[in-house]
């Protein structure tokens, strides 16, 4: 039985995300709204991981160490592992409708979030051990977006909407001093 070296790790891929909310919204003029709302977000990224491990050990990182009990070996067979991240985020947007007879809507904002629970992996590039750390993540975020809304339903007091949405945070996920970036 021979060991195998440390494997590259994968690279990190996007994978589902979506947002569920709702908002107040303030009409600035004839197709011009500001709004404040209230959303539940879901992001997740996959990556390829080595072999679980069940096995009490320490690794050092920037002049930190971690103990670990259950943690990926980056050696042996790549398995595929989803990174998952909860979201409660308060967004502030402008939002106007640019043609009267279209049901379509474009919206702009930022928004602060807070990371509810996440199952995501850090990686120690001295050891090639892939593990969970919930200190390594920042608990609040902040995000620039754009979207294109279509709007399903319409009444008095209630509009449903739904569409693609571009989004950019404005910075990583991972707290400084974490071992590499992997988010």
């Amino acid at each position: 039985n021979t060991s195998q070296p440390p494997r590259v790790a994968g690279d990190v891929k996007n994978n589902v995300a979506y947002t569920i909310g709702g908002s107040v919204r303030r009409k600035m003029s004839p197709s011009a709204f500001v709004g404040l709302g209230l959303q539940y977000s879901y992001y997740s990224t996959v990556s390829n991981v080595g072999t679980a491990v069940s096995r009490d050990t320490t690794i050092f990182y920037n002049g930190r160490s971690a103990s670990l009990s259950n943690y990926y070996s980056n050696t042996g067979a790549a398995k595929s592992y989803t990174s998952r991240y909860h979201y409660l985020e308060l967004p502030l947007t402008i939002d106007y409708a640019p043609f009267k007879k279209l049901p379509l809507q474009l919206q702009h904002g930022i928004s602060m979030g807070y990371l509810l629970a996440s199952n995501a992996l850090a990686q120690s590039s001295t050891s090639g051990i892939y593990f969970r750390s919930d200190d390594m993540l920042r608990k609040t975020n902040f995000n620039l977006f754009t979207s294109v809304d279509f709007r399903l339903l319409k009444t008095s007091s209630f509009s449903l909407l739904a569409g693609p949405q571009l989004q950019w945070s404005l910075m990583p996920i991972q707290q400084e001093g974490a071992p590499k970036k992997q988010h």
